[in-house]
């Protein structure tokens, strides 16, 4: 039930058309006082039949008009069409009220049937009321549409709160990979060997070191960038991994053209390669092949990383903080808008394979 009616906004539609009836009603009791008192007035006609009949009735009315504002509201129709809804639920909303005001009379004895068709149920009694019913129903309604904008608002706010705080502990995470001391240790220890052997590799290396670290650390909070930015940071780490394992690592870069400008999430690629290198190499395997692919299809690109590495293990999900990091920013980011693989290629020289799908969104 709570999937489909928001119990808060009843309330608040509750209380206001219940302060509308309230304020009828204290006029209605003036009008009796000054005229005739209230020596012959029926009560229960007098609050049941006309107002507490009423206020039900557009309450209950306003949440059907909430449940279906909010599917339109999520659908994000045009103005027209919404507009055009609109005016027919509030022709139905008059009508639907003066057949059940018309009926209830006739039910408690106030009016008979032939009162009720000839005077209750005709166009010119419809008419009559009808501009003070529209003037309720788009009252109302415009109170549905702030409330559901100001909660779109908060649940923006909390996103980007959110989005925030994943990409800042997927930065840290990446960062503090980077300065492990195995990593820098391993990272020194190449550049040092290479300065008598190849001094240009040892001291193009030292760039890409000081690049990457620097480029993480410079990182904006923007959530998303383009693929070639993207890249560009990657290759950097990968330049210093294919010093470090020479020509036991291999990657190779397959990336369609037209697809370098669509936005990724900011730091989306490293952590995947990076497990990739840190969990592919075992005592059986000493030379790793990665590829990364990325194409577009049916309006959503599609990003494919395959590594020939040691496969994964049933709970390796659970034991590391990289792709858990990924699959929330992810669902923060696309909502149920994306795919999410990672599997055990069995068919394809065992190794690994990650398969992302998101929307084919262009940098303006």
């Amino acid at each position: 039930m709570k999937k489909y009616i928001d119990f808060t906004l009843v309330k608040i539609l509750a209380s206001l058309y219940g302060f509308v009836v309230l304020v009828t009603v204290v006029k209605r009791l003036i009008i009796l006082f000054r005229s005739n008192g209230f020596g012959e007035v029926d009560w229960f006609s007098f609050l049941f039949s006309s107002f507490f009949v009423d206020w039900f009735l557009i309450t209950f009315y306003m949440i059907i008009i909430s449940i279906i504002t909010k599917r339109m509201f999520s659908k994000n129709l045009k103005f027209k069409y919404i507009f055009m809804i609109h005016i027919c639920l509030a022709l139905l909303m008059t009508w639907f009220i003066f057949c059940t005001a018309a009926f209830t009379q006739l039910l408690i004895g106030n009016v008979d049937i032939y009162f009720v068709f000839e005077k209750m149920l005709t166009l010119q009694h419809y008419i009559n009321f009808f501009n003070v019913n529209l003037i309720i129903y788009f009252f109302m309604a415009s109170v549905i549409y702030v409330y559901f904008y100001i909660e779109k608002l908060n649940k923006i706010e909390v996103q980007r709160s959110s989005l925030q705080k994943q990409l800042l502990n997927t930065k840290m995470d990446v960062l503090k990979a980077q300065l492990q001391p195995h990593f820098l240790f391993n990272t020194l220890n190449s550049i040092s060997t290479l300065i008598e052997t190849n001094p240009k590799q040892a001291q193009n290396t030292l760039v890409d070191l000081s690049d990457l670290l620097r480029d993480i650390l410079d990182l904006k909070d923007s959530n998303f960038v383009t693929l070639k930015s993207e890249i560009s940071l990657l290759k950097k780490y990968i330049d210093i991994m294919e010093v470090r394992f020479s020509d036991h690592l291999s990657i190779k870069y397959k990336i369609s053209k037209g697809v370098k400008n669509v936005l990724v999430p900011n730091m989306l690629l490293q952590p995947i390669i990076e497990n990739s290198i840190k969990h592919g190499y075992s005592a059986k395997i000493k030379t790793l092949d990665i590829i990364l692919a990325a194409n577009k299809k049916n309006n959503k690109l599609i990003i494919e990383i395959f590594n020939s590495g040691e496969q994964i293990k049933d709970d390796f999900l659970n034991n590391g903080n990289g792709i858990k990091n990924i699959l929330n920013r992810l669902k923060t980011l696309y909502n149920e808008n994306f795919s999410f693989e990672f599997y055990n290629a069995e068919n394809e020289d065992k190794g690994v394979k990650t398969i992302i799908t998101i929307p084919f969104n262009k940098s303006t």
